[in-house]
């Protein structure tokens, strides 16, 4: 599975969480600050959590008082023909997520524009020492950042006091900050409900906090819940914005009424910190087992469980067997063995007892390391391989036309450069004996 769709996985796996925890547990608390932090935690969390390998944290050098083998996982080559002829799901899964996730970008940056536009048209005001940018037509009143937008011709002047009392918080305390953190993650979680439902949440709970803070002040709750009455006629603007009336009237005023939390319901807080270590270990657990197995007899030879080959090959280049007993297991991305007939096809006669050709996770796509997996796909008859047959294509190693038997002698490490060419290319640049396209390899003697 690739590394990116693990990541996303993970990082949903976790929002999930958060939200049944706090839909179930939280949410019915008065404790809105305190949910506010919660949330922006979980957002926060969700996204660094997957990269987080608890086991680097505790780990130390590993002392080894006897020998110990060192144990590669063995692909056998009829396993990588049918890997390699098979539909690649990963990839068509990550190009409609990535797809989407563009489609969702240009969605932001459309109702980013549109906002811009709204306050290039919007006329700066101000009422009782609030200052505002007065805005045409009927819309409910918002805040963006460090801006209040309103049209004062659709409210009183104590009904719009109270609006930008109320805007003013949202302005104080940033509460754009957590909108804007919410927006970001769902493009990469549109497809997960928990994140929606997070985001409408994060909104909903920015208004618990303002509301109870202006009923803290000196304003009239009532005044203010037939306020929140009368303007919920209003469109609303932009989820991208604190709109006034964002929520349903009865949820608004069912809240500025609850009774206050008792202060021991705080505790239920704590709960989050087993849900982090659970996550962190369950995303810290090796996916294979041991590299270093000990040896039964301390003191004994090193022993390698390495097959006896002709050659080994890493990314391409010709390796001895005591150099590949050095490799660390975690850095290998694919191993190849090759035996008998499909080893004396690839690699001649001489490789008859057998060929190990290893990829590491830092240096497969190096030229020489394309250019083995050229030579293997070609020799076995892949029908998919990159470069298709070669019965009808032209092939030049340094400024010289070859038959692709030499290029099949041709050892991938001399190999400094490689183009292939197809097409008007080719017939461009060799003529119409390049029809079927054109390998053109310069090799570092050459060079």
């Amino acid at each position: 599975m690739p590394s990116a769709i693990v990541y996303i996985i993970q990082l949903n796996t976790a929002l999930v969480l958060f939200y049944l925890l706090y839909r179930l547990v939280f949410r019915p608390l008065t404790f809105y600050r305190l949910n506010r932090g919660l949330l922006l935690f979980g957002l926060l969390f969700s996204i660094i959590y997957p990269l987080i390998d608890i086991n680097l944290l505790f780990s130390r050098p590993l002392e080894l008082n006897g020998a110990y083998k060192v144990v590669l996982p063995v692909l056998q080559y009829e396993q990588v023909q049918q890997q390699a002829s098979s539909f690649d799901y990963w990839y068509w899964l990550q190009f409609l997520f990535w797809s989407v996730t563009a489609l969702m970008v240009l969605r932001l940056l459309l109702r980013f524009t549109s906002l811009y536009r709204l306050h290039r048209q919007a006329q700066p005001a101000s009422h009782a020492g609030y200052h505002f940018r007065c805005v045409e037509g009927a819309v409910n009143p918002f805040s963006f950042w460090s801006t209040i937008y309103v049209n004062p011709g659709y409210h009183e002047p104590q009904e719009l006091l109270a609006i930008l009392k109320h805007e003013q918080v949202h302005v104080r305390e940033l509460h754009s900050l957590d909108i804007l953190l919410a927006e970001l993650l769902l493009l990469f979680c549109w497809f997960n409900p928990a994140m929606w439902l997070t985001k409408k949440v994060i909104s909903e709970n920015l208004e618990f906090i303002t509301d109870q803070q202006l009923l803290q002040g000196n304003i009239d709750s009532r005044f203010y819940q037939y306020s929140l009455l009368k303007i919920s006629k209003l469109p609303e603007a932009s989820s991208l914005v604190n709109n006034f009336n964002f929520l349903t009237i009865k949820t608004r005023i069912a809240m500025m009424n609850k009774k206050r939390s008792a202060r021991v319901h705080a505790f239920k807080y704590a709960l989050v910190i087993p849900l982090m270590c659970g996550l962190i270990t369950a995303c810290s657990v090796p996916d294979h087992e041991e590299e270093l197995i000990l040896a039964d007899e301390p003191g004994s030879r090193q022993e390698s469980t390495l097959p006896e080959v002709s050659y080994y090959y890493v990314d391409g280049k010709e390796w001895s067997k005591e150099n590949v007993s050095t490799l660390d297991p975690g850095e290998i991305e694919s191993v190849e063995v090759f035996k008998g007939e499909n080893a004396t096809a690839v690699f001649g006669e001489e490789a008859a007892s057998g060929v190990v050709v290893i990829n590491t996770r830092k240096n497969s796509n190096t030229e020489a390391a394309r250019a083995m997996t050229v030579k293997i796909r070609q020799a076995s008859g892949d029908a998919e391989a990159d470069t298709e047959s070669m019965a009808d294509k032209l092939l030049i190693i340094d400024g010289r036309e070859v038959t692709e038997s030499e290029l099949n002698r041709l050892s991938p490490d001399m190999i400094s450069q490689m183009e292939v060419l197809k097409g008007e290319q080719a017939l461009q640049k060799w003529g119409d004996k390049a029809r079927g396209g054109a390998i053109i390899i310069t090799t570092k003697q050459k060079n």
